[in-house]
């Protein structure tokens, strides 16, 4: 009954995204011809959880002109990613998780449990953060894994690279989206657009949830243009309406 009360709330509260729901729309997804209004032709683009490397090559589709930095730390997808955009030469790879500093930390590895073969292992989910009971409770899904990965703030790999600007943010990390952001730095000042993963609730230990993000993201200069959020957790398009506190873009 709980649960019900919740969804009958959440529907009145979002009667958009109920609708989209209802007709059997995909009610999360954003799509890069709704962000490419907010973007030049040729866009410095960071996608920060580039997973098996399908969304690399749709961004290096829709914009031919840009530069795409994809980072992904689970060692068997940055192969995928490495074999699907290596014609690519747009495309910059690294083998490493964006957070909130540099060094290396542990990464809590997610699978299918339906594929015992591990042929689509479910990586999706994988996160830095411990994951929570919500995330837990999914019966499609295991944490049984954990793997050290090499860690580097947006403003070290910014250095490193020399790399001046990131126009657009594509931002897939598992509950450790506002925590890097926050590490970001000057480097946030430059970023024209953001699409994010956000969390209405606490799927990973520690894990920012909807309200939290919103309001620091609208303390940067940032207006939620495309927000579609469920119940549950779902994706918001920022676009900068005004320079950072204390900073300009």
């Amino acid at each position: 009954m709980n649960r019900l009360r919740e969804r009958v709330g959440f529907a009145i509260r979002r009667p958009d995204i109920a609708w989209r729901r209802m007709l059997r729309q995909d009610f999360i997804t954003i799509k890069l011809d709704e962000i490419a209004p907010y973007l030049g032709e040729a866009p410095v683009i960071l996608e920060a959880g580039a997973c098996d490397g399908a969304d690399t090559v749709e961004f290096a589709r829709r914009w031919p002109g840009a530069t795409i930095h994809a980072f992904e730390p689970v060692p068997d997808l940055m192969a995928r990613v490495r074999l699907r955009t290596g014609q690519l030469p747009q495309v910059r790879r690294y083998q490493l998780a964006l957070a909130d500093r540099t060094g290396t930390a542990t990464l809590h590895v997610s699978r299918d449990v339906s594929d015992p073969t591990e042929t689509r292992r479910n990586r999706g989910s994988s996160s830095l953060l411990v994951p929570a009971a919500p995330v837990l409770a999914n019966p499609q899904m295991v944490f049984d894994r954990s793997i050290t990965v090499q860690t580097m703030t947006i403003p070290d790999w910014a250095r490193r690279e020399r790399v001046d600007r990131i126009d657009f943010m594509w931002l897939d990390m598992q509950g450790m989206e506002l925590a890097t952001l926050k590490a970001a730095g000057p480097v946030l000042a430059t970023t024209t657009a953001l699409s994010m993963e956000v969390n209405r609730k606490p799927f990973y230990a520690g894990c920012p949830v909807y309200d939290e993000v919103m309001s620091w993201m609208r303390d940067q200069g940032f207006a939620a243009v495309i927000d579609r959020v469920g119940l549950w957790f779902g994706n918001v398009l920022f676009v900068r309406r005004r320079p950072a506190a204390g900073g300009t873009p």
